[in-house]
């Protein structure tokens, strides 16, 4: 048995120096910048200097003087003209029978909203019946549009403004 605790003894000694030198090797370094950095300049040559390498000993630079770029030595851009008609039309257009109607529709339903609005969710729901779309995934989607948007306002919750918002693009605005 005392064979045993020796050996034991002797792992746990050498296990515990494996990992004091493992930490050892970790530690110490600080990752982190302290203090400020200094800028370094660079001396720019006279014209003395320059033209004359060899009166200061220098060897003279074999790489070619080249121009500033047409982009450094161009003109300011002149600014042009805004075109007529920009950004585009001021005004929202009017609406035209369907959209008062779908307005009308939500409007008996409790709901008021812009007709940006009603018209968005009446051609998504339009589209998706034409498409056969999933009826979970249409209303789904028209809950999340209609919860979101802060033009409509209504006292219902979101899942029943989104079934008025259907409705009402079914009976008024889909055809």
């Amino acid at each position: 048995m005392p064979r045993f605790s020796l050996v034991r003894s002797m792992s746990a000694v050498a296990v515990a120096a494996a990992a004091c030198g493992l930490l050892a090797g970790c530690g110490g370094d600080d990752s982190t910048a302290t203090g400020n950095p200094t800028p370094t300049t660079q001396a720019v040559p006279t014209s003395a200097e320059t033209s004359a390498p060899e009166a200061s000993g220098a060897q003279p630079s074999s790489a070619p003087v080249t121009s500033p770029g047409a982009a450094a030595t161009a003109p300011p851009e002149e600014p042009q003209p805004v075109p007529s008609g920009f950004p585009g039309p001021t005004e929202a257009p009017k609406p035209v029978a369907r959209d008062e109607a779908m307005l009308a529709e939500l409007k008996k339903g409790g709901i008021t909203t812009s007709q940006e609005s009603a018209t968005v969710m009446a051609n998504y729901v339009c589209q998706s019946q034409q498409e056969n779309g999933d009826p979970a995934t249409v209303k789904a989607t028209v809950v999340a549009y209609v919860g979101g948007d802060p033009a409509t306002e209504t006292t219902l919750t979101p899942e029943d403004a989104a079934q008025v918002f259907i409705d009402a693009a079914k009976t008024s605005y889909c055809k």
